[in-house]
């Protein structure tokens, strides 16, 4: 069968296996309750879920990449972690694209615009993963620069850094409207996706010059590019998580990030 065919299937599956976890993570939202309580319990039952088949998908893509890397079991360069609308990549396109529309989805249900400013910020993400807009404004700002500007890197590398840390820069702006302005719950959901966006930020941007810089080195550079790529996969998924459980479990949106998943934690000890 050609790789090409039997790639399109491969995707089809993983989409249809994708709006299967959709389907899990808000099926018991339209079931009546018994009580507000029991409710609440099946949302983060849900929400855990739904992390767990994100992570479990995550892995599964690290470990194809890295038998792709490795050994000839996989021949099809779509499977790698780094590879532009390779499998991978789409997999983070629809967690972006999931979260984008999480949180219009908040907009409208809670009749604040608030909840528009990040679903603005994380648009950018998904338009910059699927246009590469960082990598083609970079490259023309990329002759402004000498190549000894920073040791190991590129004037494109250094362009794509400084064009991706302005874009952000400039949508957290109206992000930080919205903190300012917004209720004790808004300011304390804001502040535990700015963490988790910082974790991302970590793989995507603080790891990625890093990794430019030990691709001489073969064993470094495969070990660097899946803490990378597989980083940000990860951080995606636990963004994607988040977002979903603001919108069926409400009462978290005033505890830390720390507290919720404390919180999920023992309701899930109690529930066994």
């Amino acid at each position: 069968m050609p790789a090409g065919r039997s790639g399109k299937r491969f995707w089809l599956a993983m989409v249809f296996f994708l709006l299967l976890i959709l389907g899990s993570g808000t099926g018991k939202m339209t079931e009546k309750p018994t009580s507000g309580k029991n409710s609440r319990k099946g949302h983060a039952l849900s929400a855990t879920l739904l992390l767990a088949l994100l992570l479990c998908a995550d892995m599964v893509f690290i470990a194809v990449h890295a038998a792709y890397r490795l050994t000839p079991l996989f021949d099809n360069p779509l499977h790698s972690l780094d590879r532009e609308m390779g499998y991978p990549e789409m997999f983070q396109y629809i967690k972006w694209f999931w979260v984008v529309i999480l949180l219009l989805y908040m907009m409208i249900s809670n009749r604040s615009f608030r909840f528009a400013a990040w679903g603005l910020l994380f648009a950018f993400l998904l338009a910059d993963d699927v246009f590469m807009l960082h990598e083609v404004w970079g490259s023309r700002i990329a002759p402004l620069f000498t190549e000894n500007i920073l040791s190991g890197l590129r004037k494109q590398d250094i362009g794509e850094l400084l064009v991706l840390a302005g874009a952000v820069l400039i949508l957290l702006l109206p992000v930080g409207w919205a903190y300012r302005k917004g209720s004790p719950e808004f300011r304390q959901f804001s502040c535990n996706l700015f963490l988790l966006l910082a974790v991302l930020f970590f793989f995507g941007v603080i790891l990625d010059p890093v990794h430019t810089v030990l691709r001489s080195y073969p064993v470094a550079e495969f070990i660097m590019g899946i803490a990378e790529d597989g980083g940000e996969m990860v951080a995606a998924s636990l963004i994607a998580w988040y977002v979903f459980l603001q919108c069926v479990c409400g009462e978290y949106s005033c505890n830390s990030l720390a507290e919720t998943v404390s919180r999920i934690s023992k309701r899930k000890k109690a529930a066994c």
